[in-house]
């Protein structure tokens, strides 16, 4: 947003219309015309609201993984709590991502 109240951004070209949509959607919510920069908050707040609480889950395959190890670590030699799942054995080396 520059002092002039006009709000400029680099995009790729592909995302030109999907702004504008995103832009359109946002006066049309709010019934009334808003600066560009204003929508752009509206429309940021309205996906925080959304997705906030299911982000806040880890994804479903991480989920199941520490709830099967009872959130300890398996890598051998470690008995500390997992952080986060992640490959016993490196991919690069043969592992796999099956659970």
């Amino acid at each position: 947003m520059c002092e002039r109240g006009e709000f400029r951004a680099r995009v790729p070209g592909r995302m030109v219309g999907l702004l504008g949509d995103l832009i359109g959607a946002a006066r049309a919510a709010a019934g009334r015309w808003m600066p560009a920069g204003e929508c752009l908050e509206l429309a940021a707040r309205h996906f925080i609201d959304t997705w906030k609480e299911p982000l806040k889950e880890r994804s479903t395959l991480q989920r199941r993984v520490l709830e099967r190890e009872r959130g300890l670590c398996q890598a051998p030699g470690c008995s500390r709590a997992a952080a986060h799942a992640h490959h016993i054995v490196y991919r690069s080396r043969g592992g796999s991502d099956r659970e």
